[in-house]
């Protein structure tokens, strides 16, 4: 995976005019000339008039904003928080995808979500993990073209209050239930510090883990728990093992994008 944010732009950016069609047309156009059982047509032999350019490439772009739309559509409908989809939406259409200060942290996260691999996202508040997350699983349902795949953010209460709404009140099979989310192709878990650790919340948050592990569908966890925090409380947990086996474990420590940024020294106010 080549996280190089401007070949990422290339890539994600199918929307903009500089990905006109013309180029898919003459690549389409050489294909069936080298078909030898497709006989070439009229249009075959020259390349669009100048009017028949500007249709390709408008239709190019509408189909491309159609996607577009439907992959913020898909993020929102998931449960991604707004503000970290509108944030990355914005940036993309401004031709300026996220960086993040640590080198290859988005990629690492990428590959191991293709590798159907657990990625931890540790650190304090305002690094921007939910947002590295966010960024990351938009990268897999655009690859995805029309076949989106399901993706699901919880903040880790909610999860717990999801099933047990589910099961108790809606009064669906608990193993359904558990079944369901773990066959969810790309899961986030947010704010795994909040839980309480009862037992309750316990055997529902492991018996989705399990499910997911079973079923080999990446997980991306996300806490503001210190590496030792976090450990100890895996610790406490009966599937200890399956939660230590995490594929991708990403310190966030850089400074937080909410903090606002050093006041450069006043020139006018040095001591002679």
């Amino acid at each position: 995976m080549n996280d190089n944010p401007t070949d990422l732009i290339k890539d994600l950016q199918a929307w903009k005019p500089a990905a006109g069609s013309l180029d898919d047309w003459r690549i389409e156009r050489q294909m069936r000339l080298q078909a030898p059982a497709v006989p070439p047509r009229p249009d075959d032999i020259a390349e669009p008039s100048p009017e028949e350019q500007l249709r390709l490439r408008a239709a190019a772009m509408a189909a491309a904003e159609r996607k577009f739309t439907g992959d913020v559509r898909a993020m929102l409908a998931g449960g991604f928080p707004a503000r970290a989809v509108q944030f990355i939406a914005s940036a993309l259409k401004a031709g300026d995808w996220p960086e993040f200060p640590q080198a290859n942290v988005f990629g690492r996260v990428v590959d191991a979500l293709d590798d159907r691999k657990t990625v931890l996202l540790l650190g304090d508040h305002g690094p921007g993990k939910t947002t590295l997350a966010t960024q990351a699983v938009w990268v897999l349902i655009k690859r995805a073209g029309d076949a989106r795949p399901d993706v699901r953010y919880h903040k880790a209460m909610g999860l717990i209050d999801h099933v047990r709404h589910r099961t108790m009140q809606g009064h669906e099979n608990p193993e359904r239930v558990i079944a369901e989310l773990g066959r969810v192709p790309v899961l986030v878990i947010d704010e795994m510090q909040l839980l309480r650790d009862t037992d309750d919340e316990m055997l529902i948050l492991d018996r989705v883990f399990d499910a997911r592990y079973d079923a080999m569908t990446p997980t991306v966890l996300i806490s503001n728990h210190v590496p030792a925090e976090f450990d100890s409380q895996i610790a406490r947990r009966r599937n200890k093992s399956r939660w230590s086996e995490v594929g991708e474990r990403i310190i966030c420590n850089w400074r937080s994008f909410r903090a606002p940024a050093p006041s450069a020294p006043d020139a006018g106010n040095k001591e002679l």
